[in-house]
């Protein structure tokens, strides 16, 4: 959508505070999700500002920028810390507040992206299997908090975890930094790089009356097989 001069419309958003340290990018994501909703942002370019967003590494704003879509916008627009900046008399239709301070790990519930609820809104669920990839979690610093987790740990009998990274290039430095034989050790299923797991077809789909824990961007019944 355009505004009366053909310019696509833009808002700015400022994230105020600084999330928990259990709290990730994806968690504040989830948060805007909560705040605009599945249209909030329908026809928008968004830019984001704020203390936390000067702090995130590139990982998190990519995982930030790539759930645009869940909130219906065009494009979500990090400026680089030491780099191009929107110019001084730039226009917005609107400008929103949001409040990040000590925001603790979020959830989608099953079917709407924006149905956000606290995890312990959702503790002592039984989860059947879970899946750690995608375009918004697949990348190194994911894989390498996944590894610390999982180090000398094992997965729970009967469940089951699907772990995926995002390019070849990062599959290949997941191998070198050994973090492959800590997933392998786990009992973790790891799966060629790619979306696999995001999308039905893919790698350990969820069986009819299974739930699964996932950190693709979208929960729509049947994107991750039946369950």
């Amino acid at each position: 959508q355009q505004d009366k001069n053909g310019f696509n419309r833009s808002i700015k958003i400022f994230l105020k505070g600084k999330p928990s340290h259990l709290a990730t990018p994806k968690d504040v994501v989830l948060r805007l999700l909560k705040e605009f909703g599945a249209h909030g942002l329908l026809g928008y370019s968004a830019e984001i500002y704020g203390e936390y967003v000067d702090s995130l590494s590139l990982d998190g704003r990519v995982t930030i920028a790539s759930m645009a879509t869940e909130m219906g916008g065009i494009i979500i627009l990090f400026s680089k810390n030491d780099g191009v900046q929107a110019d001084s008399d730039a226009i917005y239709e609107k400008t929103f507040e949001i409040d990040i301070s000590s925001l603790k790990p979020l959830i989608s519930r099953p079917g709407h992206p924006e149905d956000v609820v606290s995890v312990t809104d959702v503790k002592e669920t039984k989860v059947d299997s879970g899946f750690i990839g995608s375009c918004t979690n697949g990348r190194m610093e994911d894989m390498r908090s996944v590894a610390k987790i999982l180090k000398n740990r094992k997965i729970a009998p009967g469940r089951i975890l699907k772990i995926v990274p995002s390019t070849d290039k990062i599959w290949k430095k997941c191998l070198d930094e050994g973090l492959i034989k800590i997933f392998k050790h786990a009992g973790a299923l790891v799966g060629s790089a790619g979306c696999a797991g995001c999308a039905a077809g893919q790698i350990g789909q969820t069986g009819s009356g299974e739930v699964a824990v996932s950190s693709g961007n979208r929960n729509f019944v049947g994107k991750q097989g039946k369950g």
